[in-house]
């Protein structure tokens, strides 16, 4: 499953927000939604989900610190929800909190899941950092990876 794409829609008051076709489509009828990184929502497939999770996550010695705060971060934040006969799904107010959305927001598309921001973040985010230099690392560290 690849999503791609950036798709504009809003929260209502009690914090639903309808799925853009093209995604929930291929997002089917129950997500996984969960705090993202950089301050946006990650909505995964249940499959993407589990394979997520035990990539990164769960497979994490209880020994390390980091580790468990990771863990209390992913797991402690995410919400499996369902998709309603209209394409919505309802954020926990925790979720809208922590992504600081209130109404306007932007679905982006990054290849196996996809995010969800507000409309202000999303605008800051895609509009920072310098493009080439985001490129030249990422061909830097793909010869990393194919010669090792």
């Amino acid at each position: 499953m690849m999503f791609t794409g950036s798709y504009v829609g809003n929260a209502d008051d009690k914090g639903r927000v309808i799925i853009p076709v093209r995604l929930r489509l291929s997002l089917g009828e129950r997500v996984w939604v969960c705090k993202g990184v950089d301050g946006c929502l990650n909505i995964f497939t249940q499959d993407a989900w589990h394979d997520y999770t035990n990539s990164y996550i769960s497979n994490r010695t209880l020994k390390d610190e980091k580790a468990r705060q990771l863990q209390r971060f992913v797991f402690g934040g995410s919400h499996e929800l369902d998709v309603d006969r209209q394409g919505r799904i309802n954020l926990p107010q925790e979720l809208l909190e922590f992504a600081g959305i209130k109404k306007d927001v932007v679905f982006a598309g990054v290849g196996s899941f996809v995010e969800l921001w507000s409309s202000e973040a999303h605008g800051k985010e895609t509009g920072a950092g310098d493009l080439k230099a985001l490129m030249s690392e990422a061909v830097e560290i793909g010869k990393t990876t194919d010669e090792g």
